[in-house]
């Protein structure tokens, strides 16, 4: 159960989380876990994330649907929601201190492959959408996190700022829905659970409206500088937290 002192630093990280994500497309996790996981035991943080992320999604699916065609994406679905079964048997391996390292070097290495690419429209191959929507399903089932390999994908075959924030929003609402499923089946949605995530949702409602003002008068090149600078000093932050 939470603790209420803490409330507010909660509440912070999700603001945070949420209005990356909602300028981005992406962020949510990479920022949410980690930044929970100060405060809850790994399981508990991953689950808290994925059931805000449902909701998230259900909040904001009317702005990004009308912008996606997933015809030629499909096999990627297909291969996430796999993925999530195998990373959630993962999750049951890892101790708090492997996982915040594991989740620091993620978002790092996140970060540095994100400079690299720039959007530019690539004919979309399905071995390469189902593949990367694997890994991305192992990285989502474990850390709830699976922005990196879509995000990298995403930049490098989608060129308009719109589709491409849009294609990831969808992708990782599927995602939480499968992660948030799959938890329920294996008993670590609770009623604890659900009441702290009711008692942070405030937070996901105030950074959804405040990072969508902001996509809309500054999004571009920009909000992808903003994100990779954010992400990345968090990676390193709570990497020397598990170091040290």
């Amino acid at each position: 159960m939470i603790d209420w002192s803490v409330l507010p630093l909660i509440w912070l990280v999700l603001l945070v989380a949420t209005l990356l994500r909602s300028f981005t497309g992406f962020g949510f996790g990479l920022a949410a876990v980690p930044g929970l996981a100060l405060f809850f035991e790994p399981t508990a943080a991953v689950v808290l994330v994925s059931c805000l992320s449902v909701a998230l999604g259900v909040q904001s699916f009317s702005r990004f649907y009308k912008h996606i065609d997933l015809r030629s994406q499909w096999p990627m679905f297909v291969t996430a929601a796999i993925g999530t079964l195998l990373g959630a048997r993962l999750l049951q391996e890892l101790d708090s201190k492997s996982f915040m390292a594991i989740i620091g070097v993620l978002v790092i290495v996140a970060c540095v492959s994100l400079t690299q690419f720039r959007p530019r429209r690539r004919p979309v191959k399905p071995v390469l959408a189902a593949g990367t929507g694997l890994i991305s399903g192992v990285m989502n089932g474990a850390f709830v996190i699976p922005g990196p390999p879509i995000v990298i994908y995403v930049m490098s075959t989608v060129s308009d700022p719109k589709v491409s924030r849009a294609l990831m929003m969808a992708f990782f609402f599927f995602s939480s829905v499968i992660a948030a499923t799959t938890y329920s089946l294996v008993g670590w949605v609770n009623s604890g659970l659900l009441w702290t995530a009711l008692a942070a949702y405030p937070a996901v409602i105030l950074g959804d409206w405040v990072g969508n003002r902001l996509f809309r008068h500054y999004g571009g090149a920009f909000y992808r500088r903003v994100a990779i600078v954010t992400l990345f000093l968090l990676g390193v932050a709570i990497l020397l937290k598990a170091l040290v």
